[in-house]
């Protein structure tokens, strides 16, 4: 019988964590990986660690994984406490870090084909865009689909509107304007989400951020999704509806994944 650990992370999901790619065409990109972890662990109030510590245990991690090519999971729980809801005072947080062989990386334009997701996503304002260990919600999400030509899936909010998919930010770009959504009240903000809203507003691009409804993005010119281990990809189905590999999309991928994710297919 296995015997339950005292970990807060384990016992109530008590802790935040981030993945991303490290390897010869991947990045780690350790200073905005490393603040977005640190925000996270401060809506949770726990003390993020030292850069120093986590630079060694990401070192130590890579290097006893085989493989050339690994994706880290960077895992920070509030730490070994007594059992029930109430934060112990003067716990020392955990650190986590663990390698495993990372997905073959695919072209951008390689064919990316979503469904829409039958669960909606609670609300909870102060959780909404932090990666916290509670991910019940995209686990019965993903589990709606067993068909391996179905890549992802996207998830609603409770109004209907478009908050993210399973497991990655959506952008869509319709006439002239880019649009992807507010993650104010559910959904996880990305570090390659912010890459590209950096990139569009320093090319000038119009950008909307806000709740649009599921409309919006199944008539968009053209639809990509993002995360730091799959890189860019542009949608080409959603629910059978096709979507073509656009220009949008084809030059972020261009400017701001050239060095780690395939260029053509």
């Amino acid at each position: 019988m296995a015997v339950i650990g005292s970990d807060r992370g384990l016992l109530y999901g008590d802790g935040v964590f981030r993945t991303f790619r490290r390897g010869s065409s991947g990045i780690w990109d350790r200073e905005a990986q490393y603040a977005l972890l640190a925000k996270d662990c401060a809506a949770l109030a726990i003390e993020p660690p030292a850069q120093a510590e986590l630079d060694g245990a990401i070192a130590s991690a890579s290097a006893a994984c085989a493989y050339p090519e690994q994706v880290i999971r960077v895992t920070v729980t509030r730490g070994i406490g007594p059992r029930g809801y109430r934060p112990p005072v003067g716990v020392q947080p955990s650190l986590y870090v663990s390698a495993g062989p990372a997905p073959e990386l695919r072209a951008w334009d390689a064919g990316y084909t979503l469904r829409v997701c039958e669960l909606r996503l609670g609300y909870q304002p102060r959780l909404a865009g932090t990666k916290h260990l509670n991910r019940l919600e995209n686990v019965l999400a993903r589990a709606e689909w067993d068909d391996p030509a179905i890549d992802d899936g996207v998830l609603l909010g409770q109004s209907g509107e478009v908050v993210e998919s399973t497991m990655g930010n959506l952008f869509w770009h319709s006439g002239d304007t880019v649009f992807t959504p507010a993650l104010n009240r559910a959904g996880v903000s990305g570090r390659q989400r912010a890459r590209i809203l950096d990139a569009l507003r320093r090319e000038g691009a119009n950008v909307v951020i806000g709740h649009f409804s599921l409309g919006s993005l199944t008539t968009a010119a053209e639809v990509w999704v993002c995360n730091s281990v799959i890189g860019l990809r542009a949608v080409t189905s959603i629910d059978g509806r096709a979507f073509p590999a656009g220009s949008v999309a084809q030059r972020l991928a261009s400017s701001l994944f050239c060095d780690w994710q395939p260029q053509q297919r």
